[in-house]
């Protein structure tokens, strides 16, 4: 099967609740204590419950049942095996890897095989080994030939309690921003580089290199958003002769820290550009320290023993380069040329209060209809579904409710492998 992408909407976890509370629904259970679980329910509640106390079987059946989009672990792990409980077997079992395929080996009773189909991310959070590839009985080849893993990461090394490449992934996945997962598997590593080389207070990352993501990176797999990321980014370009003025800009959405602030906590913010920067020259910041790359802007603005920011506070990176595409060019490029029985037309254009789209779909097709930014930031999510064709109305907010600004946005049809897309102006 050939997929573009796949939203994280239900989430399961062996290792604890962390980030139920980013996803729509989820279950998670304690690999400590017997019987625990949690329950994030489809009215946003998060429940005490219970589950057996052998969770092996428990857990595969739900993995089976196809409702699953993320499944995350910690604890003893090799390159075919998990154990569940933590830190000795207990009366807990073993999920096992044996030439493609996944089987759960309870402490009782027979083997159960996993053979789930829906696409998914699977996430050895702190497995030793675990996405290692020694032979045909390891664990990333059989979690996505048997358990619909697209995404696959673990460590390939010893993981510890200083362990720090796969840590904050879901700071740039869940919490402070919605990066796909390879973007944020991506920011996390040059967090990473950062704070090994500026000794940043509470960081001693033993693990540069140390783990594996297995699957496209160009595939847009992100949460499915229930809140606001703990910032929002901004871009903005001041056109020049030679040299365009870039800046770079966060604005708190919440009181937090966007820092280090431990092993499974939140990273610096790291903006990725929709634009390659040349010869960049860094003119002013007030963060700490600031990296321009030819691709991102990576922002040291909280470390350990600071106040947390509160919302609204904004930091910011301002340089300069040689001149950049224009804006529209930039988002345009990531459109591609509407394919068979796929049209879309937005009136009245540019608009005040409310755009009209009209589209066209093949019959059947599951398909998404989106609005974008000018930096390809998805704004609103219009629709997502299976045909037929029809109208839909964009009222200029986002996700959350908010009215955006004026300008231009970009909304995009996509079916199956093909795409259309058309520019609307909209003015306040």
């Amino acid at each position: 099967m050939s997929i573009k992408g796949f939203r994280v909407r239900r989430a399961l976890s062996g290792s604890g609740a962390g980030w139920l509370k980013y996803v729509r629904e989820g279950i998670a259970t304690s690999e400590v204590d017997y019987g625990k679980m949690w329950e994030r329910r489809s009215d946003g509640a998060i429940v005490d419950t219970t589950c057996p106390t052998d969770r092996t079987k428990f857990l595969i059946d739900l993995l089976n049942s196809n409702r699953y989009d993320m499944f995350i672990t910690s604890g003893h792990g090799n390159v075919d095996e998990w154990k569940l409980h933590y830190p000795d077997r207990g009366l807990e079992g073993f999920f096992r890897s044996k030439e493609g395929q996944v089987y759960g080996d309870p402490y009782k009773g027979p083997d159960v095989y996993l053979n789930s189909t829906n696409p998914k991310i699977y996430f050895g959070l702190g497995n030793c080994y675990i996405g290692k590839i020694e032979d045909m009985n390891s664990m990333p080849l059989a979690w996505i030939h048997s358990g619909g893993a697209y995404m696959y990461t673990g460590y390939i090394m010893p993981e510890g309690p200083d362990s720090y490449q796969l840590g904050g992934i879901p700071a740039y996945f869940f919490v402070q921003d919605h990066y796909t997962w390879p973007e944020a598997f991506f920011a996390n590593n040059q967090a990473l580089l950062f704070d090994l080389k500026n000794d940043t207070p509470g960081t001693n990352p033993p693990d540069l290199n140390g783990a594996a993501l297995y699957g496209d990176p160009a595939l847009d797999v992100r949460v499915d958003p229930v809140r606001e990321p703990l910032y929002r980014k901004e871009i903005h370009i001041a056109r020049g002769e030679e040299r365009d003025t870039v800046t770079v800009k966060i604005v708190m959405n919440e009181e937090g820290r966007p820092g280090f602030t431990g092993k499974w906590g939140n990273r610096h913010p790291v903006v990725l550009l929709p634009f390659r920067v040349e010869d960049p020259k860094l003119i002013y910041t007030d963060a700490y320290k600031a990296v321009v790359t030819d691709n991102f802007v990576l922002m040291y603005i909280w470390k350990k023993g600071d106040p947390p920011l509160e919302a609204g506070e904004e930091r910011e990176v301002i340089f300069t380069c040689l001149k950049v595409p224009a804006e529209l060019d930039v988002a345009e490029e990531e459109f591609e040329l509407p394919g068979p029985g796929v049209a879309l037309e937005v009136h009245p254009n540019p608009f005040w209060d409310r755009a009209v789209l009209r589209y066209r779909l093949p019959a059947g097709v599951y398909a998404s209809l989106c609005v974008y930014d000018i930096t390809g930031r998805i704004v609103r999510r219009l629709y997502q579904g299976p045909g037929p064709s029809g109208r839909l109305s964009w009222d200029g907010r986002d996700d959350f409710g908010r009215k955006v600004a004026s300008g231009v946005y970009i909304c995009r049809l996509t079916a199956g492998r093909s795409s259309c897309a058309s520019r609307v102006v909209l003015l306040r």
